[in-house]
């Protein structure tokens, strides 16, 4: 299925893919209030956010609205094969991430958010074997769990 997606965003799902190997690792660095049951895909979207706003202002609703959309049934990503599910549930985490940091620093409106929102589905679903390559060459895998809101966010290192 293909789909005729905004040049703009597709110009920044692709650089989050590129850089997805870093992002991946500033996530399993990340250091929560509850680290046992913050999954990767909540603390990756936590990464995405602060790439244009910082972690500290990551809250309640911003973590309600990425927790819905990674765990709702049916999923948005139920067109992603089963063995590309936990990269692009991942993958998926880090964009919505970055698009509501960028709609929260207002380089972005709701409405251009909910089109890019849109957009990021049907980027993961056109590439979820790419996405799922570089995930597999970085990370490990590991069930991801419910979750609850936590305190702070720190890292080992700032890099």
């Amino acid at each position: 299925m293909t789909f005729p997606l905004n040049e703009n965003n597709v110009a920044l799902f692709l650089q989050l893919l590129a850089d997805f190997p870093v992002l991946i690792s500033q996530a399993d660095r990340l250091r929560t209030g509850q680290p046992q049951i913050d999954p990767l895909a909540i603390k990756i979207a936590v990464i995405g956010y602060g790439l244009y706003r910082p972690r500290q202002e990551w809250g309640e609703v911003v973590f309600e609205y990425v927790h819905s959309f990674v765990y709702e049934e049916p999923s948005p990503l139920e067109p992603v094969a089963e063995e590309y599910r936990e990269s692009a549930t991942v993958f998926a985490a880090l964009g919505l991430g970055a698009l509501l940091g960028s709609c929260n620093d207002n380089r972005i409106t709701d409405e251009e958010c909910g089109r890019a929102e849109f957009d990021l589905v049907f980027f993961i679903i056109q590439r979820a074997p790419d996405i799922h390559a570089v995930y597999a060459q970085v990370s490990k895998t590991s069930p991801m769990s419910l979750i609850s809101p936590y305190n702070s966010f720190d890292t080992d290192d700032e890099s």
